[in-house]
């Protein structure tokens, strides 16, 4: 079957998000928390912050409000509502700064998401509770109320997971399937004109008129036109798509609100496998058949294989280090400090044993098993995901340096640093360790404005870090610190 739209990245950019994003322990602990009543350390779990104080929704609007309020926090299972976030080329809502309603009430009140997006890792999500406008799009129940979380596969149209299913967007037939749904779509663009276009969509086209009407009765609009995007949809006499620039006063409508699930889509093309689905995600497209295990546990393999000097040599992750099996460390160690003098570069085993400790890539690049386990430690850095990189160091995975010589102590903002700074140095890691341009921990903390940079430079001067190292810029911490309770603490 042909690779899924619209492009190969895009697929791994999703697959990345499945994988990393919302990984089995955060559903564990959120669903547990739910389960028990507690929506607030649901939430939390699943790494989004519940701006929402009961109490003042009742003092403000009522009691029977404030019941309906909590009655939606303890269905909403936030760990589903973390899984289908916006992502590039696919947005189940929209992907803007701007609050997004989850629920309406009579009042014109409701539940907001508000999020703020980021080019890597998690979007920050904040539930509040405010305004939300009657023309405004819901964030839909199936994503994050675990009452409708069933619906997702009515919107799948026959066969939601078949491999066997004809896929219009994979055959160029989006025309024939648009006419099977009364609409005239001679004017959808070819596929190859445009990655993003239309016709490189997996659409429902069933879904389409009725998505649109919806739209224009919740705008309160009489033009009979909404934009697509890639064109336009004419409703005023027989549906109708038409190529180019859509009319000033046709409002747009999301493709996901008539788009095949990103989830039945990639169970179809074979790119994910049940296991590794959300289980309120595998109950709905999959009803009935026993979940299996999870196979996204991180792997911890006893032996890699690199090649070096024209051969096959192995390498065995155990206790935390790498220990090479067909070389003697103190030779490895020779070449590698040489080449950290300006002799010739580390290559082989040397190279990757290097690369690892220091972030320096050998000439050649990390060999694809080796750079498989770098990407497993450090994308779970990137989605914040504390719980899994204690599991892997804590299975004997040697810790490894990142982009640009980083260590995990620089990057422990992004992780439960309280829980992780201790574990780090008990393994061996050096608290004034230095990137390739002179960075120090203390550097990476000072410069960031979180609230828990503070603590995190407290922390990290307890452990006897370096007010006084300058990194190649000439600059020591208190030169980038971005409060003035941080820079009390780092003068020297």
């Amino acid at each position: 079957m042909p690779a899924m739209p619209p492009s190969a990245e895009t697929v791994r950019a999703w697959l990345r998000h499945r994988r990393y994003g919302v990984p089995p322990a955060m559903i564990d602990a959120a669903t547990g928390h739910r389960q028990a009543g507690d929506w607030r350390r649901a939430c939390t779990a699943a790494h989004v912050t519940p701006d929402i104080d009961l109490r003042a929704v009742a003092r403000e609007h009522g009691l029977a409000v404030a019941a309906t309020v909590e009655d939606d926090l303890r269905h909403l299972a936030p760990d589903l509502l973390r899984w289908h976030e916006p992502l590039p080329g696919h947005l189940p809502w929209p992907a803007t700064r701007r609050p997004v309603p989850m629920t309406r009430l009579a009042g014109g009140l409701g539940i907001l998401l508000a999020q703020r997006l980021r080019s890597g890792g998690r979007a920050q999500f904040h539930l509040r509770f405010g305004d939300v406008s009657p023309a405004a799009a819901l964030v839909d129940r199936h994503l994050w109320d675990v009452r409708r979380a069933p619906g997702l596969r009515a919107l799948c149209g026959p066969e939601p997971v078949s491999t066997d299913a004809v896929c219009p967007h994979s055959t160029g037939r989006q025309r024939e399937a648009a006419a099977a749904a009364g609409i005239d779509a001679t004017g959808l663009a070819e596929p190859a004109s445009s990655d993003l276009g239309l016709a490189s969509h997996p659409l429902d086209w069933s879904r389409l008129v009725p998505a649109a009407r919806a739209l224009l009765d919740r705008v309160r609009s009489r033009a009979g036109m909404v934009d697509l995007g890639d064109g336009w949809l004419d409703l005023r006499q027989r549906p109708t798509i038409v190529a180019g620039p859509a009319p000033r006063d046709a409002p747009p409508l999301q493709v996901s609100d008539w788009q095949v699930p990103l989830d039945a889509e990639l169970l179809r093309h074979g790119l994910i496998d049940p296991g590794a689905l959300h289980p309120l995600v595998h109950d709905a497209l999959l009803p009935g058949r026993p979940p299996s295990p999870p196979r996204y546990g991180p792997p911890v393999p006893t032996v890699v294989t690199v090649p070096c000097g024209g051969q096959d040599h192995r390498l065995a992750a155990r206790d935390g280090q790498w220990h090479p099996l067909d070389h003697d460390e103190r030779d490895l160690a020779r070449e590698a400090a040489l080449a950290a003098l300006g002799g010739p570069p580390a290559e082989g085993c040397a190279g990757v044993l290097l690369c690892w400790r220091t972030g320096r890539p050998p000439a050649d690049g990390l060999p694809p098993p080796v750079q498989d386990l770098h990407d497993e430690l450090w994308q779970r850095v990137e989605y914040g995901d504390t719980d899994g990189v204690l599991w892997l160091l804590g299975a004997g995975f040697p810790p490894a340096a990142g982009r640009g010589g980083a260590t995990l102590l620089h990057v422990l903002l992004r992780l439960d640093h309280p829980r992780m700074l201790l574990h780090l140095l008990t393994l061996g890691l050096d608290v004034n360790a230095r990137t390739l341009a002179g960075d120090t921990p203390l550097h990476a903390a000072a410069r960031s404005s979180s609230a828990a940079a503070v603590d995190l430079i407290e922390a990290l001067l307890r452990a006897g870090a370096d007010r006084r190292a300058v990194n190649d810029r000439g600059e020591r911490p208190a030169d980038l610190a971005r409060g003035p309770e941080a820079a009390a603490l780092l003068q020297v």
